[in-house]
């Protein structure tokens, strides 16, 4: 029997509209960015590279699904990119001023897409 809370959860995902994507793709972001960056401060490097990877499987998607023939596609791509640098950064020489660079930008752009029409 499939278990009901993930079935929820995927039809959440399945029925939501693409700005609720978004954010909730922000959302996961900002999550595993903070708990990295606890994980960091406790010194438990083990537990913080996951959530940096999930943080990477995020950036990847998005970049993955912008449309890259307009002009605003391909400055998406481009700051994808950066985030996707800076996170392996924060994998390879973590500290709290890349884990706060990366929070400041996704809070940002959640904050965009819950006020676009």
């Amino acid at each position: 029997m499939r278990n009901p809370y993930q079935a929820y959860k995927q039809n959440s995902v399945t029925t939501a509209s693409p700005k609720a994507l978004l954010i909730r793709l922000h959302d996961k972001s900002i999550d595993e960015l903070r708990a990295a960056k606890q994980n960091f401060k406790d010194g438990n490097v083990d537990e913080m590279r996951p959530r940096i990877q999930k943080t990477q499987d995020i950036v990847a998607y998005l970049r993955g699904c912008t449309d890259t023939q307009t002009e605003v596609g391909e400055r998406l791509v481009r700051l994808y990119n950066y985030y996707y640098q800076k996170l392996f950064e924060s994998f390879v020489s973590p500290s709290n001023e890349v884990f706060d660079e990366l929070l400041g930008y996704f809070e940002s752009w959640k904050e965009t897409w819950i006020k676009a029409e």
